[in-house]
């Protein structure tokens, strides 16, 4: 394993150029641009609220539902966007695969940096949002960085392994969509974690994802410290979970050219 993250290293001026490509191809093909980084989340948000703040009202323990429901929203878009791209990156790329000799798992990292960018807006426009409820933030905010590497190994994880089977089997990259929608409502994105009933909350916190988003909506937004236990549990998961992954990833990887 040593020897390909080496490779990827000395690829990684591919990397960066496949990155940016990824980039222009997201922004620049599209008349608003960026703009869609401020309508994506503030159609959703608006949405939630009138949801879950009116017709159905969430106890959030005293948070503006706004910026509660934008908290989650943004760790649940950089993982599901990010993994939406990412399992056809393989395929999408066909053309290349045969022809032109690169470490493969930079098509789907592409789409995790890529990510990563979003999440960076996202987070400034969540920023910028808790100063106008002047809410949420302190010394906490140390932890975000830590929480915000192992989302990111958690996503390159999935992305690994969701691009690869998608070449194996082709029905992969049609229900990762579905399986993502049915995702969102077993994370809490638009409810806090406390609303699970505690005999079932260590069963649901067994999702690694539900854990680091817990972490994160507590470091922002209520300024504590994560559950360590279970930020443990989901930073482990996430680590674990990417060591496989790529170790999969590049044992099938003498393969793909025979799937496209």
């Amino acid at each position: 394993m040593g020897q390909n993250i080496l490779a990827l290293w000395r690829a990684r001026d591919i990397l960066f150029t496949w990155t940016v490509r990824e980039i222009k191809v997201r922004y620049t093909d599209t008349k608003l641009g960026l703009a869609w980084i401020v309508i994506y989340p503030a159609a959703w948000v608006i949405l939630f609220t009138l949801l879950f703040s009116h017709l159905v009202p969430v106890p959030v323990q005293g948070v503006p539902y706004p910026l509660f429901v934008m908290s989650g929203l943004v760790p649940w878009f950089f993982f599901s966007n990010t993994v939406s791209n990412a399992v056809s990156s393989l395929k999408n790329n066909a053309n290349l695969i045969p022809k032109v000799y690169f470490p493969r798992e930079i098509l789907p990292l592409g789409s995790v940096l890529v990510g990563l960018l979003d999440l960076t807006l996202y987070l400034l426009l969540l920023l910028v949002t808790m100063l106008f409820y002047r809410f949420g933030g302190g010394h906490t905010l140390v932890m975000l960085l830590p929480v915000v590497v192992c989302m990111a190994a958690l996503t390159l994880a999935i992305s690994l392994l969701t691009s690869r089977l998608a070449l194996f089997q082709r029905e992969v990259q049609l229900l990762v969509p579905m399986a993502l929608q049915f995702l969102m409502y077993m994370l809490p994105v638009f409810y806090p974690v406390e609303i699970v009933p505690a005999r079932f909350r260590t069963i649901y916190m067994l999702n690694p994802m539900a854990s680091l988003m817990d972490a994160f909506r507590r470091i922002l937004i209520y300024g504590r410290w994560p559950d360590w236990g279970t930020f443990r549990y989901g930073a482990t998961v996430s680590i674990g979970l990417l060591v496989f992954a790529y170790w999969d990833f590049k044992r099938a990887e003498p393969e793909f050219a025979d799937r496209l």
